[in-house]
């Protein structure tokens, strides 16, 4: 498990663009990026449809989800987890997503309101529970995390 998750500015940034655009239904999608012991760097977010109806649950059509995880380690990044929204929501993780979330990867989830404010918590699902992890979103241009690679 993880120690500490630190995410890119650029991938935050196109972590709230999806989840103001899904806005009221929830956005979801794939965190890329690379381990270096218990530290987890997140560089990429890649949204994907949420083909799900109604708005508080989302569900991935598996095409879309096995381009989208095609594409990470051709893009030299591994695939760490995933994010999706709770509009109007907690930034943690519901009785659903306990159920339905793959476990042992890194979930990150964003609260947002209509007005596009959002808190994203990181999470890692074990055994039916989820252990929270501190989320660090350094700014552009700081030093990358050891054994991550610059793009």
């Amino acid at each position: 498990m993880p120690a500490h998750v630190r995410c890119s500015e650029l991938a935050m940034a196109v972590l709230r663009q999806a989840c103001h655009a899904a806005w009221p239904r929830e956005a979801c999608g794939l965190l890329a990026g690379h381990r270096d012991g218990h530290q987890v760097a997140v560089a990429r977010f890649v949204a994907l449809p949420n083909v799900a109806p109604g708005c508080i649950t989302f569900a991935v059509a598996p095409h879309a989800f096995a381009a989208a995880a095609a594409v990470v380690p051709a893009s030299g990044l591994e695939l760490l987890g995933f994010a999706h929204s709770h509009p109007d929501g907690c930034a943690t993780p519901s009785a659903a997503d306990l159920r339905q979330l793959w476990p042992h990867c890194v979930q990150l989830i964003a609260a947002i309101t209509e007005a596009g404010t959002m808190t994203t918590g990181a999470f890692w699902l074990h055994a039916g529970a989820a252990v929270p992890l501190p989320l660090t979103v350094p700014p552009s241009g700081s030093a990358p995390m050891p054994g991550s690679r610059a793009r």
